[in-house]
């Protein structure tokens, strides 16, 4: 233990190649409560960093692949199921043949192997790791990666389901296009029983961010059939959001596309995430409150501009960076909306 009060060395495992996948296995548990809820815990994190014998390491966690680990839980009989397996990604799976760890960049700056002139251009062709996050629904799995598709998972043995059709991941029958992304941090709405996203698209020559909104019902159907989506000026990273009973919320301080940085993305020397540049001169940030979908007459809701667009709320508050949420809510009282971050 450290004078910090923490095992440093156990917090190192974390970032330790998970050596194993294992086929659903029954662990006896004796300690599990009677009253223990019967049900299934996934959860997914990044979990391979390392191939070749160590001679190939990703530069940054972040870009490790993704691995989804399930416990499915038994307080009847003490017993849980366990399983755990790495989501076959495209790229996942061409380092794997080649017993490497990049065969694509990583977007917080692992390189190509190869040296210099293999790393040339090729930061948009970026390795989708899904390694973030899960989401079950209509007894579907999806394994969630902010800047990618997501992949479908089997809820039992975790296999990724449609590899040879799907190598990029499911577009959600279509709802994705090429270039377009689902997040990794979704929100439920226990009111309306719906899943509400959102995908962040920097583009940089417009000098504008998109953000598509998403929402899903019980059946993991899109609940209007016409896309959803907003862009405010300058660039910005979105990596949650939260949402109330009339709105989307997203704060945003702001931000830039840095020359120098993306550069160095550009020529293979620098991480495609440190483009985004924050204004740490300002002192505000801006809150955007955009209309739930029942709000939003069909037709009427694609690219809706934040300083154009009366329908969105723009609310100034003290410079800062949200990470991630816990909560928000609104007053039934006085309409007061309360956000936890």
């Amino acid at each position: 233990i450290s004078r910090y009060g923490h095992d440093h060395e156990a917090w190192k495992q974390s970032y330790t190649t998970c050596p194993q996948e294992l086929e659903p296995t029954w662990l006896d548990c004796p300690d599990l409560p009677a009253d223990f809820p019967v049900g299934t815990y996934f959860r997914n994190g990044h979990a391979r960093f390392d191939a070749n014998h160590g001679k190939s390491r990703v530069s940054h966690m972040f870009d490790g692949d993704g691995m989804v680990v399930a416990a499915t839980f038994c307080p009847q009989t003490k017993r849980l199921l366990f399983r755990n397996r790495f989501v076959q990604t495209s790229g996942y799976r061409q380092d794997k043949a080649r017993g490497d760890i990049m065969s694509r960049p990583g977007v917080f700056g692992t390189q190509v192997t190869g040296g210099f002139w293999n790393n040339v251009g090729k930061c948009f062709d970026f390795k989708n790791v899904a390694n973030t996050h899960v989401l079950y629904r209509n007894q579907q799995l999806y394994a969630l990666w902010e800047a990618g598709w997501p992949h479908r998972l089997d809820p039992l043995t975790l296999e990724t389901l449609n590899i040879r059709k799907e190598p990029n991941g499911h577009n959600l029958n279509g709802l994705l296009a090429p270039g377009e992304f689902f997040g990794a941090h979704y929100r439920y709405d226990a009111h309306t029983g719906n899943t509400c996203n959102f995908g962040t698209n920097l583009q940089a020559l417009q000098g504008q961010t998109k953000m598509g909104l998403f929402e899903f019902d019980s059946n993991m159907q899109p609940v209007r059939p016409d896309p959803v989506s907003f862009v405010f000026p300058g660039a910005g990273i979105a990596h949650d959001f939260v949402i109330t009973k009339n709105w989307n919320i997203f704060v945003m301080p702001p931000a830039h596309v840095g020359k120098e940085a993306a550069v160095q993305a550009v020529l293979g020397q620098g991480a495609l995430a440190n483009v985004v540049e924050f204004d740490t001169d300002a002192t505000e940030a801006t809150v955007y409150l955009v209309p739930r979908f029942q709000h939003l007459a069909p037709g009427t809701a694609q690219e809706m501009h934040v300083d154009r667009e009366s329908r969105i709320k723009k609310i100034k508050v003290p410079y800062h960076f949200n990470f991630h949420f816990a909560n928000a809510y609104e007053n039934e009282q006085d309409g007061t909306i309360v956000i936890d971050s």
